[in-house]
């Protein structure tokens, strides 16, 4: 209890059986289960869900209480923040998509990526294309990423 001030998420994280539509067998992994943040009196105040039947998140961001006070803090509108989480979702979504999964490699772009995040903007027709056409060149250790 007396870490609780010193809190602000808690994540829940477990290991479920992942859902595998048109597959036979029973596959395992470990998911986020639930994000809550953790309020000035200690309240929790959930902002994502996992949901086991189509294995996404209910996310709820625009919720959250440390959104409104970071917006406060730093004079910056809140769907500022909001768009911000939007381009690292698809960051994270473009590293996925090319399986970059080895530290270096992940570290390489995301340095990349921020690099150039001044570059990209709201109007431009698809994020996707301008991270792909910002990050094509990065040296990335092949014989890492097969092992990983």
């Amino acid at each position: 209890p007396s870490y609780i001030p010193l809190m602000n998420v808690a994540v829940l994280v477990e290991r479920v059986i992942l859902p595998k539509v048109g597959v036979e067998g029973v596959t395992f992994g470990r998911r986020i289960r639930r994000v809550w943040e953790i309020l000035k009196d200690g309240t929790p105040k959930e902002i994502a869900r996992w949901n086991p039947r189509t294995d996404e998140y209910e996310i709820n961001v625009e919720e959250s209480e440390h959104l409104k006070n970071a917006s406060l803090r730093s004079g910056r509108k809140e769907n500022a923040y909001i768009f911000e989480i939007e381009r690292r979702e698809l960051l994270l979504k473009w590293l996925l998509k090319n399986n970059i999964r080895n530290y270096r490699n992940v570290a390489n772009v995301i340095f990349r990526y921020y690099s150039h995040v001044e570059a990209m903007t709201r109007e431009e027709a698809k994020v996707e294309q301008k991270l792909e056409s910002q990050l094509p060149e990065i040296e990335l250790d092949r014989k890492e990423e097969k092992k990983a």
